[in-house]
């Protein structure tokens, strides 16, 4: 019994053998691919480790040698090899021309440190550690509300670019971004007009005593708590609150108005003259406060002009709505 399981042994031990001899390593994904191979690089040696399967479980010795170097021919283009079991890292460049003969080598490793300011992001964030002569892609990406304002690589400014890449990388280097708001505020052209009782003429050309109403387009993006005010002198120096409604700026419903019209009244003691509107638009930049740590607004201007000529008393008063 003890001699057959010696014999048994054997056996076993010369079939491994015979296997061992036969059978090239597997191509597997070692932790050297991992640390120098690029994605696309990784998925080729991933398929070469299918390819080295399908070959072993249909008997395929030469398809298992191929699929072994074509593992190997992916490491050779970053100048090693992963040795008989695809585990090790075996530095190849500048190598004798005896293909058995390799030494090891230490890659050397710069660091790439990458940071950002409020209002976005650049991928990877951090310091990165990348071997000697090979690349380093970073993307950067503003958040809603904000928009890349300045790039900076070693120092020096490369504008308000979205990607950069740091090739053949032979010593340290940095690139930090910063953001700014992307916040918008504009007045439109303010259309004056009479209420409907065709008061004012062309040219806005109007009497005192009668009044007049305005729609006054806004264009805005990314601000909160517009306020448009509407400051003007026929008499003394007045201004009035503008309210939101029918998606444009309108004046305030006149308690003097019969007819509950939004509008004001031109005195009827207004000298004739050419008089002007002037709107102010106002709103809060979020994204401009928070970079500054304090309230900042967004403001424009826009005036419109408005002759008086002569007064509702010369006429038969139906000015007053």
């Amino acid at each position: 019994m003890k001699t057959y399981k010696y014999r048994l042994l054997s056996v076993i031990m010369m079939l491994v053998l015979v296997v061992s001899i036969g059978t090239p390593a597997l191509a597997v994904v070692s932790q050297y691919d991992e640390q120098y191979l690029t994605v696309d690089q990784k998925q080729d040696i991933q398929d070469a480790t299918d390819a080295w399967w399908d070959a072993y479980n249909s008997g395929d010795q030469e398809g298992m040698d191929a699929a072994h170097a074509a593992a190997e021919d992916v490491r050779a283009t970053e100048d090693y090899s992963g040795g008989a079991d695809g585990s090790e890292y075996i530095y190849t460049g500048g190598s004798s021309s005896n293909d058995d003969y390799y030494y090891y080598y230490t890659p050397t490793y710069y660091t790439v440190t990458a940071t950002s300011g409020t209002g976005g992001s650049i991928s990877p964030s951090g310091s990165a550690s990348v071997t000697s002569g090979s690349s380093q892609t970073y993307t950067i990406t503003a958040n809603s509300g904000y928009m890349i304002s300045s790039v900076t690589i070693d120092g020096t400014s490369v504008g308000a670019i979205s990607s950069y890449t740091f090739s053949n990388v032979t010593s340290a280097h940095s690139i930090s971004v910063t953001f700014a708001s992307a916040a918008s505020l504009s007045a439109g052209t303010g259309t004056l007009g009479d209420g409907g009782s065709g008061t004012l003429t062309t040219g806005n050309v109007t009497k005192s005593g009668y009044g007049i109403t305005v729609s006054l387009p806004v264009t805005s993006s990314y601000v909160s708590g517009t306020t448009v005010t509407a400051g003007y002198n026929f008499t003394s120096a007045k201004t009035v609150t503008l309210e939101y409604v029918n998606g444009t700026w309108q004046f305030p419903v006149n308690s003097c108005s019969a007819t509950g019209a939004r509008k004001i009244y031109i005195p009827v003691e207004t000298k004739d003259s050419t008089y002007t509107i002037t709107f102010t638009v106002k709103a809060l930049d979020p994204q401009a406060t928070a970079l500054s740590g304090s309230n900042v607004y967004l403001t424009d201007t826009k005036s419109v002009t408005l002759t008086v000529k002569g007064s509702m008393y010369e006429d038969d008063f139906t000015g007053d709505s």
